[in-house]
């Protein structure tokens, strides 16, 4: 099997591993929801135009490639709400009755600070979606400060309601004077807050997910990936021990090909197949000088018959140590280049830098 082969192979098996996290976000107009999603998820995923309606007020935001679906639920107005938690309702419903991996796993209900009070309408919601035991977050939008007087009247009302009461601003924003000149500005806040709290309300098996769309807390890819590399290098130790002779190198190659593409699916970075594999091949490549020359010596003494253990020992060490090493290097340029690419405001990084930078950082006697 050819790296293109190998690379296409393991995007099937993402696919079922990233298998879509399903997230409800319902709020009045104006209550800032587009804003948020823009900011938190990859993608521009809430641009005009890029939903598909599932109802009147009920649109459905997805991307693909993203392992995420973003019901945005619209008309919880006074004087119309019952109409949409009737069609909410009835698609939850519709949901329900498939599989798990259509259902809503988790709910923010977006209320804006300048709005000042909890609404009918949105309490409604609230009681039905904990009929249905979905984990909501109240998200208090467009917040001047962390701990706004809201967050204490909602607590007031629905506190023993809701999972987390979280205080949000998405994007940064400016004052002038009368003279056009900025006055004051601040920063995005508690974006990563909302972020972290949801991670843990998501079911076990749509974190990995969740985790890929998202890309305010690089701390939860961080840990995601540090437990790629350690589960892969565990895996290509125990490969090199096969007791046919010069086979390591040729199992080893795939196991470190899976775990590029993993790694690169979880930051969310849009590769499609083709640079995929460009990058899977030139960055396995760094290592396959050192793999191939270690695994002769393994293999030799495993010619001989009476080194059968010792061949096993140099392989299993050397072939770990080094998947270990391509991970944490990968590891570390990708996160220096996504973290660029996400001050300029974007996601996507050129295969060519980093596959240059894989080549000048790695050495060849490393183990």
């Amino acid at each position: 099997m050819n790296i293109q082969e190998l690379v296409a192979e393991e995007f099937e098996k993402m696919k079922a591993e990233f298998s879509s996290a399903n997230v409800l976000i319902a709020g009045k107009t104006g209550s800032g929801k587009s804003t948020l999603i823009n900011a938190v998820f990859h993608g521009e995923l809430a641009k005009t135009g890029c939903g598909e309606p599932v109802t009147q007020d009920i649109t459905k935001f997805s991307k693909f490639g993203m392992p995420i679906n973003i019901y945005d639920t619209k008309g919880l107005e006074l004087d119309i709400y019952q109409e949409t938690l009737k069609q909410l309702k009835n698609h939850i419903e519709k949901l329900r009755q498939g599989d798990s991996e259509e259902h809503i796993h988790l709910a923010w209900i977006c209320i804006a600070e300048d709005f000042a009070r909890i609404e009918e309408g949105e309490i409604k919601l609230l009681d039905m979606l904990n009929e249905y035991k979905i984990p909501v977050i109240v998200v208090i939008t467009k917040a001047k400060k962390k701990d706004p007087e809201l967050k204490r009247k909602i607590e007031e009302i629905v506190g023993d309601k809701v999972k987390n009461i979280i205080a949000v601003r998405a994007i940064g924003e400016e004052t002038e004077d009368d003279d056009g000149q900025v006055i004051s500005a601040s920063k995005p806040m508690g974006l990563k807050d909302l972020i972290e709290a949801s991670y843990k309300l998501i079911p076990e098996g749509k974190r990995s997910a969740f985790v890929s769309a998202q890309k305010i807390s690089l701390d939860l890819k961080k840990a995601g990936v540090g437990k790629i590399i350690k589960i892969t290098a565990a895996a290509a130790g125990v490969a090199a021990t096969s007791p046919i002779p010069f086979s390591d190198s040729a199992i080893i190659i795939p196991i470190q090909v899976a775990m590029i593409v993993k790694i690169t699916i979880l930051y969310g970075i849009p590769l499609g197949e083709g640079a995929m594999t460009a990058l899977a091949s030139s960055v396995v490549g760094c290592t396959a000088a050192t793999t191939v020359g270690r695994s002769i010596v393994g293999n030799l003494l495993k010619l001989t018959g009476v080194g059968m253990l010792a061949g096993d020992m140099i392989n299993a060490t050397v072939a770990s140590s080094l998947t270990y090493a391509l991970g944490e290097l990968y590891n570390k340029i990708i996160l220096e280049l996504y973290g660029k690419a996400l001050d300029a405001g974007s996601t996507e990084i050129d295969v060519d830098d980093v596959v240059n930078r894989m080549q000048q950082e790695w050495k060849i006697d490393k183990i």
